[in-house]
């Protein structure tokens, strides 16, 4: 019954590699603050509540992009 918020603007993901979140939320909202080179790909399933990406899109489609997975699912957040 509470947010959170986690800010991985200092973390590194090499070029062309992933990274994995995996998030349970349940009434609540939760914020990810990823570097502007990331690509973020959203996996996550929200139940009576909803999911928002504000990242830009890659510069140089189909490039070597350090990517951030986002699994798991938000109950009313």
């Amino acid at each position: 019954m509470g947010g959170g918020q986690v800010d991985l603007r200092r973390a590194v993901i090499p070029p062309g590699e992933q990274a994995i979140i995996d998030i349970m939320s349940m009434m609540g909202g939760f914020e990810i603050i990823v570097p502007e080179s990331w690509v973020v790909d959203d996996r996550t399933m929200p139940i009576m509540g909803g999911v928002g990406n504000e990242t830009r899109p890659a510069l140089t489609p189909g490039g070597s992009h350090p990517t951030l997975i986002l699994r798991g699912m938000m109950f009313m957040g």
